[in-house]
């Protein structure tokens, strides 16, 4: 689904997934109890992750497009 360009996930991330996390202020909430603060600074790492995904994903992509398009012409 991803290849044929059904699913992207950095499209997910960038916008589904950070704008939800911007309306909802996770990370400009102030007094937080440190359950909370765990659970915020667990969620930026799932969000630098699921960059680090997403970036390698297109790599592999774009690399597949690259061959497919020499293979067609």
């Amino acid at each position: 689904m991803a290849i044929a360009g059904v699913y992207d996930l950095r499209q997910h991330r960038d916008e589904v997934v950070a704008p939800v996390l911007r309306f909802w202020k996770v990370f400009e909430m102030e007094g937080l109890d440190a359950e909370g603060e765990q659970a915020r600074t667990e969620l930026a790492a799932f969000m630098d992750e699921l960059d680090v995904q997403a970036q390698k994903f297109e790599e592999r992509r774009d690399r597949l497009q690259e061959r497919l398009a020499k293979r067609a012409g």
